[in-house]
């Protein structure tokens, strides 16, 4: 169980770093586009100060706003790197050179039922299960606990023959218990109940936990879900289209 546990950390960090990874990737990628179009926007104001049809406190704005996005741009290429090694390091070998990753941050996101969610989670988590074991730990040691005060019994036989003086053979046998006057092992009975009400606690306090970190885990999918949809629905669209409209007046002059 715990090497399972260990297993599914090992998943889960992988897959961690490759998300975060291809964010910034995504991020380096549209900074490189800003860039450019800053760049354009930079000559193009240059142009029209020239030309006198600007001030030159415009034009410095244009100018600013391409070194923004080219110290973003540079900054974020270190933060790549970064990314990459540790992405590389999550997966056990460091020395691996991760390249550019291949992904698709459109794909539609799956929607999950709660109750169907925790329940998976609390019967599948490794958790659970180890708790779940402790229980049956406990119980072997209750009945073990309950049968201490009987006694064992020891029977031992034998076979002699004598070689010297007057031959003969011999056979003997033995019967041997202990016999418990007063020690009925009730306290030992009585805390291996205690045991076993603990670790039936134990697994009732797993299964709560892991059911609120299931409900924490699914309200923050939900809310970036949300999020994401306004943004791909919404807010996007404005964004092209004005980011269309001034391209085209900048390609008029």
């Amino acid at each position: 169980i715990q090497f399972t546990r260990t297993r599914f950390d090992v998943i889960t960090a992988v897959r961690t770093r490759f998300y975060a990874a291809a964010i910034v990737q995504r991020r380096t990628e549209v900074l490189r586009q800003l860039v450019e179009v800053t760049m354009q926007s930079r000559d193009v104001g240059k142009k029209l100060l020239e030309a006198g049809e600007t001030n030159r406190a415009d034009a410095m704005l244009l100018e600013i706003e391409f070194d923004t996005a080219a110290v973003g741009l540079a900054n974020n290429e270190a933060v790549l790197e970064a990314a990459r090694r540790q992405l590389a390091a999550s997966t056990g070998s460091p020395e691996i050179a991760v390249g550019r990753l291949k992904f698709d941050l459109s794909t539609p996101l799956p929607e999950y039922e709660h109750e169907a969610l925790r329940l998976g989670v609390v019967d599948r988590n490794a958790l659970a299960q180890a708790a779940a074991v402790e229980i049956q730990r406990t119980q072997i040691a209750l009945r073990r606990a309950q049968v201490e005060p009987w006694p064992n019994f020891q029977v031992q036989a034998g076979y002699q023959y004598s070689v010297e003086g007057p031959r003969y053979d011999q056979g003997y046998g033995q019967f041997t218990m202990s016999v418990p006057l007063y020690d009925r092992n009730q306290g030992g009975i009585r805390s291996a109940r205690a045991e076993t009400a603990r670790a039936v606690a134990g697994l009732q306090r797993t299964e709560a936990e892991l059911s609120q970190e299931a409900a924490a885990a699914l309200g923050q999918y939900a809310a970036a879900s949300a999020q994401e949809e306004i943004y791909e629905k919404q807010i996007l669209p404005k964004t092209r289209e004005v980011f269309q409209v001034n391209r085209n007046l900048f390609q008029q002059g």
